[in-house]
Formats: structure tokens, sequence, C-alpha cells
């Protein structure tokens, strides 16, 4: 008997049985399996084509088809109507027939998608799986968010606008043009859509961030979910396909640094604002509306407790400190043990993942409950890793052939290996590594803003302790701690205890501090104006120049952790704060660039000339300020990590004592007078008084037609480490209303302000009289008379000798009434007072004397 070639089921049902394949492999295989399935196929070709391709994609099958079904040759420029390129093969559009060529691209865009997924739901959802455990309706908004997200980079791809972007502006026409077609492609989805489409992006943004800086990142993103996932899988730079050389991440087509949003947040903006929603946070997570849970939530170390992110053999790929970080503190700094030479990768978050479980398999018996399986925090996992890295790299170094020779009996808690002068160790303290690193950084090598910032960041870490310190550095080394010493006595005094002009700072405090102050000092030599003189001349905030170098600002202090971060922002307002003294806000930023060294100088009353001598319009290069964004010299790069590491950044007038302080020393403290609290003075910090104090003469005396007391008193606005001397001789010829008040008492800046009204002109008095004038009769008003401010002969007196009214006023019964004044005299007189008034606040030269010219005595310490 001739065996059948057909199946004894019905066409309809085997039909149905080739719409639920899987896979269009899996169809294949069963239309060659018979020649029944293939005719069946051929009778129903589309209608099972479009089944299994649902299967294939999911409910998200619309979205994806539309990726590869798009008419991109035809909307290849800014020229294309919004409404047009948005509205182009809509999503409800499903095809009746599906090529190979368009099954081979689904394909390869499923598999992306799916390994996405898988990254997602580790990242996201839950740390102990390598596979998604996303739900049913979590995977459909994910996947349909990722396919929209690869259409809109395929649309929007830089290569493609190539001709038009290569030197496109913020303001350019094409720019505007090119912003309305994203803005209305996005606007076809609903809002809800939106958000998860918003989500998925800070997914890839995380992606590219862990292996890249934030600004590129902003350029990488262009390259979409295939991009994202290339770099996930380590492929390097190259592979992520900017083939549109010469285009830059200072490109608005890019990022538009006008407005602080990418080829992404910023169409996403105007949607929120022309729909009145309300706008996602920057820092949104990406489990952010896309995620129903997330089961990470439950889960805490299984060594201390913690919770928040944690680590176990799945995710080792997402930790973030690198192994040779984490040496014992000596071995960092033994200068013969340079781990880069090892030859391994440990960049590659894959290979480190692998060296993790490595060490697990070489764990002492302290940590021989510790397993892979299990979950640890960033402290817990940090301890691990500090007790076994070392033990690896021996292993690692006998493997390539060392012989390892006699052990020092101190092993890795020899301090020999780390430095060989004691005394540089003595005079830096536990901020050394900082401190040496600010001398031996090759700032020559560095000096333009062409240099790679991460090259620029990682070289000669603060880990390379070297073995011999040179006379000529022990020189620069002790000069820079002199300078961070004082400055440590002004903090002090500023902000932990204003009764000691010495520095009271705890040892930890004071290590703190120092290292702050030395990475501040390490920044401004990087970025010392002088050095970038070429480049910065007539730079503009849109030039390619300037956003170079804010990369390599971010990349440098981007290696320090968040706390010393903190400490580093601390230890920046601590030295705006001197520079606020004598100088205006906009110029501050020009001044930190001169870091510690001019604080210093500012502090001890140095020249304007002596800290600054670029350009008069330096206050208005983007090098130091960028007006767009707000963000100052160093104020800037923070602000760019703060968003980078989701934290929320400080205030902005946070105190100097943040994050270096653990306490201050009579916080509690109040004005001995009045009880007010807060900004106290005594005899230790009288420099710090605000007041202008030629302006503190009491009553109309300040505005006396003849009184010079400028010129007595200039010497204390020049350099005010003169007001606590002259402080103390107001408190020598303090009235008995005051006998009471005693230097060391705290006073509150209007309990002080009156004292020294009330005795400034009995000084000014008493030192005209010892330099030899001799007073005329008083003014029965004395310091309270008006006539003063406008009579000029009134306030000269009748000798013409000038101070007739530095005095209390006195009522006598004597003094005639005075005569009517002509008609009309009394308008003049008024009308010279109001005027009088109007320029008493304008800064005048001091008066001259009508008799012989007074010079003021000088006043020293």
């Amino acid at each position: 008997m001739r065996p059948s070639n057909t199946l004894p089921l019905d066409h309809d049902i085997l039909d149905q049985i080739l719409t639920f394949c899987p896979t269009f492999g899996t169809l294949q295989a069963a239309i060659l399996t018979s020649k029944t399935f293939y005719r069946v196929f051929q009778t129903h070709p589309k209608s099972i084509t479009s089944e299994v391709t649902y299967n294939v994609l999911g409910p998200a099958f619309p979205s994806a088809i539309r990726v590869v079904r798009y008419p991109y040759a035809d909307r290849l420029t800014s020229n294309v109507a919004p409404a047009i390129m948005a509205t182009a093969c809509p999503e409800t559009n499903v095809p009746t027939i599906i090529t190979a060529e368009e099954q081979k691209l689904l394909q390869e865009n499923h598999r992306v998608v799916t390994e996405l997924e898988d990254i997602y739901s580790l990242m996201n959802k839950d740390e102990k799986s390598k596979t998604s455990t996303l739900t049913a309706e979590e995977s459909h908004r994910f996947r349909r968010a990722m396919y929209r997200l690869m259409l809109y980079c395929k649309i929007f791809a830089a290569e493609r606008y190539a001709a038009e972007v290569k030197r496109l502006d913020d303001g350019d026409v094409v720019f505007q043009k090119i912003q309305q077609q994203r803005i209305a492609v996005l606007s076809e989805y609903p809002t809800d859509e939106l958000l998860e489409f918003f989500s998925a992006t800070r997914f890839l943004f995380d992606i590219f961030n862990h292996w890249s800086d934030e600004f590129l990142s902003e350029v990488y993103m262009n390259t979409g979910p295939h991009g994202a996932f290339r770099a996930w899988s380590a492929s390097p730079e190259d592979d992520l396909g900017f083939s549109f050389a010469g285009l830059s991440e200072a490109n608005p087509f890019f990022y538009d640094w006008e407005t602080e949003t990418d080829n992404f947040y910023g169409p996403l903006t105007e949607i929120w604002k022309m729909r009145n929603a309300a706008e996602p946070e920057d820092d949104s997570l990406p489990s952010s509306w896309i995620l129903d849970s997330v089961n990470s939530t439950e889960y805490v170390c299984s060594q201390c407790g913690a919770s928040g992110e944690l680590y176990t053999e799945t995710n080792w790929s997402l930790f973030r400190i690198l192994p040779y970080n984490l040496l014992k503190p000596n071995l960092q700094g033994n200068y013969t043990r340079d781990l880069y030479s090892l030859g391994i990768d440990l960049e590659n978050r894959h290979v480190l993942g692998s060296l993790i479980t490595e060490l697990f398999t070489m764990r002492t018996e302290e940590f021989r409950g510790w397993q892979t399986t299990d979950l640890y925090c960033d402290a817990c996992l940090i301890k691990f890793l500090g007790e076994h890295v070392w033990r690896w790299l021996l292993k690692r170094k006998i493997a390539d052939g060392w012989s390892p020779r006699t052990n020092c009996p101190k092993g890795c808690d020899c301090k020999k290996q780390s430095i060989t002068s004691a005394v540089t160790c003595n005079v830096l303290g536990p901020a050394f590594p900082s401190a040496l690193r600010v001398i031996r950084y090759p700032y020559t090598d560095y000096s333009t803003s062409r240099t790679d910032p991460t090259v620029m960041a990682t070289a000669c870490p603060e880990t390379n302790i070297p073995t011999i310190v040179t006379a000529e550095e022990q020189k620069t080394l002790q000069e820079n701690s002199r300078v961070v010493s004082q400055l440590e006595d002004f903090y002090s005094l500023m902000n932990k205890d204003r009764t000691s002009k010495i520095s009271v700072l705890t040892a930890t405090e004071s290590h703190r501090f120092r290292r702050a102050m030395y990475r501040v000092m390490f920044f401004c030599k990087i970025f010392a104006p002088d050095r970038y003189a070429v480049e910065i001349e007539g730079l503009d905030e849109g030039d390619v120049v300037f956003h170079r170098i804010r990369q390599q600002r971010v990349a440098v202090l981007n290696e320090y952790p968040t706390d010393e971060l903190l400490e580093f922002f601390s230890g920046t307002r601590f030295l705006s704060a001197i520079f606020e003294r004598w100088s205006d806000q906009f110029r501050n930023d020009v001044y930190m660039s001169t870091g510690p060294h001019g604080a210093l100088r500012a502090w001890s009353a140095g020249p304007y000339e002596d800290l600054f001598s670029f350009h008069e319009d330096s206050d208005q290069s983007p090098f130091y300020f960028d007006f767009d964004s707000e963000c100052g010299y160093l104020s800037g790069p923070l602000t760019n990590i703060w968003r980078k590491r989701k934290i929320a950044p400080p205030e902005d007038e946070a105190p100097a004592s943040n994050w270096i302080l653990d306490s201050v020393n009579g916080a509690d403290d109040t004005c001995s007078k009045c009880g007010t609290p807060g900004d106290l003075y005594t005899e230790a910090n009288w420099s710090r008084f605000q007041a202008w104090i030629p302006g503190l003469l009491k009553g109309s005396l300040k505005r006396n037609l003849t009184l010079n007391v400028y010129s007595a008193t200039f010497h204390l606005t020049e350099n005010r480490d003169l007001i606590g001397p002259f402080f103390m001789e107001l408190f020598a010829i303090r009235t008995q209303e005051f006998e009471t008040w005693q230097t060391t008492d705290l006073y509150c800046y209007d309990c002080l302000r009156k004292f020294v009204e009330e005795h400034m002109w009995r000084w000014l008095l008493q030192r005209e009289i010892e330099d030899g004038w001799s007073p005329p009769q008083n003014c029965p008003k004395g310091w309270s008379c008006g006539k003063q401010r406008y009579n000029r002969r009134h306030a000269e007196a009748e000798n013409a000798s000038s101070f007739p009214h530095l005095c209390d006023p006195i009522e006598l019964q004597s003094v005639p009434k005075k005569k009517a004044n002509p008609a009309g005299a009394n308008k003049r007189e008024k009308q010279k007072e109001t005027h009088s008034d109007a320029d008493a606040g304008k800064a005048r030269p001091p008066a001259r004397r009508s008799g012989r010219e007074r010079v003021a005595v000088n006043y020293k310490v």
C-alpha cells in the first residue's frame, strides 16, 4: 500500500496549527515537513504569516513592523512637513504580507529587544535573575517603548542629516525644523505610552553611562537600542555606528545647551507643556511607568541587613568600583605594583564579574560562609573584595612567572613601601596623596581641550604614591601646605569656633578639609585659564572647545566618591565666601579659578591684579560662567555629576561647614545683649564684620560736608585684619552706657553696629585732637544737626577748622532764636537739603578742608 501524502485533518485545523508556530523558523520547518502543510500555507500565506509575526513579536508587533516598514528614504531632510513624517506608515496599518527580508529584520530587532529586556529586568526588576521576570503586561510596555525608540532613532539618525547638521547652530532654522519633526513624531502617542517611552530612554541612558561619560552618552543615545546592546556587550566605541565623522557632542542635533535637553527630552518637554501634563523628574527611575512591581524591594543584604542596591553573582557586572582601588591602603601606594600591567580588561564589566566570582573561590576562613548566590550591599562587598584582591594579585603574579622574595614581616601593613620621606608625610598628614598629585600631575601633557577626558581624569591617580620625593617637590609641598594650613585656620574661625584664630578642627575634620583644598588646588591647576589662553580668547557657549573643556572638568571630578565630592563642594563654598568679601558675584567665578592660593591672597587683601591678569571681559567668558545654564567654573561640573549619579544637589547657599565638620562649637550661642542667635562676633573674628566702616558715623555726621572720615579709616577697607585693633580701641574709650560690654563677649551684627556708631565719632574726635586740632565751639545739636549736611559755612563753623559737630546734642538756653529767613530762603534751604540727601549715598572724593590740609595718621597693628 502506497503511503499517503495527506494528513487526516481538515485544512482549517492545519491552518490553525500553522498560526501557532512560535517563530518563523518553526513555520518554515512545518511547511517543509508535509506537502499538505505547504498547500495550506500557500492558500492563506498572509494570515498565517501575520499570526506567526504576532507570536514572535507579541502585542508589540504593530510598533515593531513600523520600524521595518517606515519609508525612511522618502524623508531624508528637514524640509519634510512634520505632520507627514509623523503619520507615515501608522501602527494601525498591520501588513497583509511580510517578505523574507522583513522577517529577517524583524527577527534581528526582536533578538536585540529580548536581550535588552533581560538586562532591564536584571537592573530594575529582580537582580537575582539574568532572564526577564517581567509580567506579560510589563513586557508589552517595555517592548513597545523599545521599538518606538528604535523607530525614532532611525528616523532622526544623524548620518541621514549629515549635510545639514555638520555645522548646525542652536538658533539655526534647520535645527528648529528638526525639532518640530521630532515633536510631531512623538505627539502621535498618548501620554501614558509617552511616559513608558521616557522610562525606556532612562534605561538606555543608564547603559551608556556605565560605559561612557554623561556628555557622550547624549550622543550615543542616538544609536538607540542596537547601540545600547553593543555598549552593554562591551563593544568598542567605534562599533556604535558613528559614521558621521566630524559631528560633535556639542552639536545641538544631539544636545541643546540652551534648554539643557537632548533630542529625546527636548521634544518630550514641549509635549508635556502642550498637554498641560506634569513633567517627569530628570532622575526618574527606569522602572517608572513600565513596571507594576519590583521584586528586589523585599531583598536585604545577607550580612548586615541593609536594603537598597544589592549585588549577587547575576549582577556582579553592575558593581561600580574597580578592584584595583580595593587593595589594602599601603599596597595602593606601592609604586612597583602597577596593576595596569596585568593585561586584564577590568573596565569590561563582564570580566569584572568573572573576577569577583574567582575571588569567592579564594575566600579566607573569615568569609567561609559567604556564597556567590547571597545578596551583598556596597559596604559588605567592598569589605570582601578588599580582603581578597591582594591575594588574587599575588596568585596572578606567581602564575605569570614571578618568584616571590622573602616577605616583609609587616606585609601589606608596611609603610616603607608607600613613601621614603617621613618628613613629607608628617607635613602633609593623611591628605598627602591628594597633595602629591597636585605637584606630580603631568600638566604639560594635558594642556588643551583636545585631550580625552578619561585620560585626563585618570592620569597620576592619588593611589600612585611616589617612593622618592625630591628636594624641589618637598619645597612645593611645604608651600602648598602653608597655604592650606592658613586657610584651615580661617575656615575654623568662620565655621567651627568664632573664638579661636587657630584651627580647632578634629583630626578627621582637618583631613576632610585639607583633602578638599588640595583637590580644588589640583582642579584649578589643570584648568588654569592661562593654559587654555589661545583657545578661550573668543570662546562662545556653543563652541566645541568649551564643551570639550566642560567634559574634561566633569571627568576629573567624577573620579571622587560622592561623600568626598560633597566635601569638595563645601570647600568651594568656603573659598567663594572669601572672594565674596571683596568682589561681586559675577567676578567670583573668575577669582575661583585662582584656587586656594588666590583665596589666601584675597583674605590677606592682595591686590586685584595679583589675582587675575586675564582679559578685561573675563567674567563674560563661558570658561568661568555659563550664563545659559547658570553654572560656574566649579558648580557646573558638580551639577552634572549630581544629575549623573541621581542624587539631590546641595543647596547653593549650603553652609561651608556641611560635610566637613561633625560639630560646631557654640552652635547654640546667642548675642550677649539681645539674645539673637546666628552670626555672632567677638574679638577673635572682628575682621568678619561686613559693614563699610566709613559709613558708621552717627546720625548726620556721615553726611557732613567737611568731615573726611574716609581718609582716617581707608586702611580698614584695604585690610580687614586691621578692623580688630580698631574695635579694640573703641572698647578702650567706651562710654558709661556700654561699660559692661567686653571684647570677649558675643555680639550680633545690630548690637555691634550700634556700639561702633556710638563710639566711632568719639574715636575720630580723639584722633584729631591728638593730631593737634583745637575744636571750636560745639553746635548745640551735635551729631544730630541736619544743617551740617548742606550748609558748608555752618559745618565749618566760625574758625573754619571743621568738626564742630563731634559731640552729643546739647540744649543751650542761651542760644538765640534764629531770625526769619527772607522770602523764599526756606524753600531754597529745603531744596539744598533735598539734593544733599540724594547725593549722600553716592561715593564722592574726600572733601578738602578749608584750612590746613589734614593727613590721616597711619594705623598699624
